[in-house]
């Protein structure tokens, strides 16, 4: 079966900002809820804050003119870190096995 992953999924192509719409369309509720995300590829032990972000900025008329997503962490003492969108690929639920080590965070 051909690979069928676009070649160029990034910021400025239109596809990302559509696949970004379609997303909080759909998904906007549950990601105002929040909930326990986890990243493999990350050999940190302490918790942190991850915070999605949507900017938009609206003409006269309200309608959006510029969006733009970002994402943010918050250690336990308060920095904030800006997060490279690569990054947040490799994050998701903890592994159900795993979810009562995360429900102390919760």
């Amino acid at each position: 079966m051909a690979n069928r992953w676009p070649s160029l999924f990034a910021p400025a192509i239109p596809l990302l900002d559509t696949v970004i719409e379609l997303i909080l369309d759909k998904q906007r509720s549950a990601l105002r809820e929040g909930s326990v995300l986890v990243d493999p590829t990350d050999p940190g032990q302490e918790p942190r804050v991850f915070f999605f972000l949507e900017q938009t900025i609206r003409d006269a008329a309200q309608r959006p003119i510029s969006q733009e997503v970002h994402f943010v962490e918050i250690d336990a003492d308060g920095a904030s870190v800006p997060v490279a969108t690569r990054r947040t690929w490799t994050i998701a639920p903890p592994p159900l096995k795993n979810w009562l080590k995360f429900a102390a965070f919760t």
